[in-house]
């Protein structure tokens, strides 16, 4: 224990703390469907998203963790989308919130934002689905 009876944070994020983590992030944006950015999630947690990236690299080999972090980005990526699409959220948003998920911007060219990026085969799928919404 710590000064005053409080428990001191840890200095190693235990695989068991990291899965009851992702775990409850993954329960409370299935709870509270306003939750959209990632950092919301982190706002009432005793650590920053930098957690986060850092579990996703030191549990890479772990059978489930990094599926459990892929299911969170991938809910609130489904939100955006499915935001847009049926108009209760700006489009363009949409549109810089998947440039920047998937690193579509580059630095000193023009790039016209009406020609859909080169994306690889995994997210065709996502494409389809902004292509017959029409953004």
């Amino acid at each position: 224990m710590g000064p005053k009876g409080f428990t001191t944070k840890p200095t190693k994020y235990t695989e068991e703390f990291v899965m009851k983590e992702l775990k409850e992030m993954i329960k409370e944006i299935r709870l509270d469907k306003d939750i959209l950015y990632i950092k919301e999630l982190f706002e009432m947690r005793d650590y920053t998203i930098d957690r986060f990236s850092e579990w996703r690299r030191v549990y890479k080999d772990h059978p489930q963790i990094p599926r459990l972090a892929m299911k969170i980005k991938d809910i609130l990526e489904t939100r955006a989308v499915k935001w847009a699409i049926t108009k209760n959220f700006d489009s363009w948003f949409t549109k810089f919130f998947l440039c920047n998920k998937y690193n579509w911007w580059t630095d000193n060219k023009k790039i016209d934002i009406n020609k859909a990026p080169d994306v690889p085969e995994e997210n065709k799928e996502l494409d389809n689905v902004l292509e017959k919404a029409g953004l």
